[in-house]
Order: structure tokens, then sequence, then C-alpha cells
């Protein structure tokens, strides 16, 4: 990871949170050196968030919830690595 990524996981986490998500573990550059950033999750996101529209070159796990697959805005495991549904109703 470089500076230019580093930067690029904290504005994606800012402007997440700015739009109501919540950092539940993380969020900051780790203790490790300035080139390092913590494990983080982040909840409570939504597909108008920067971090639902580019890749997130950092450990950043990002959850999002959604009633029924037909309200997810296409977002699944067939068009998006890392996409899972539990419990449908």
């Amino acid at each position: 990871i470089n500076e230019a990524a580093i930067n690029k996981v904290k504005r994606l986490l800012f402007d997440a949170t700015e739009k109501g998500a919540t950092i539940t573990l993380g969020g900051n550059q780790h203790a490790a050196g300035e080139l390092f950033f913590e494990p983080t999750i982040i909840t409570h996101c939504n597909k108008d968030m920067l971090l639902a529209q580019d890749e997130i070159f950092g450990p950043v796990s990002s959850i999002f919830v959604f009633e029924t697959r037909e309200v997810s805005g296409g977002m699944d495991s067939k068009r998006v690595p890392g996409v899972w549904f539990d419990a449908e109703k």
C-alpha cells in the first residue's frame, strides 16, 4: 500500500460516514507506520457511497443490508465478488 492508497481509503471512509455509515472496527492508520491501515469494518453502507462505486485497496469490509435481493440494486455474488445474502425473507 502506498500514500495514495491510504488517502483513498480515508476519503472513502469519510464519504461513507458523512452519508450515514458507521465504522465499527478500525478506521485509522495503523501504529505500525504511515503506510499501514487498521483492518476496518464499516456498517450501514449503501450504493450512494463512494466505497460502493470504487475499489478499496485497503483492509476494509463494507457491510450493506438489503430487505430483498430486488432492492440490492444489482449487488449480488454473480456480479460483485464478496457479496453474500443471508436469511432471505
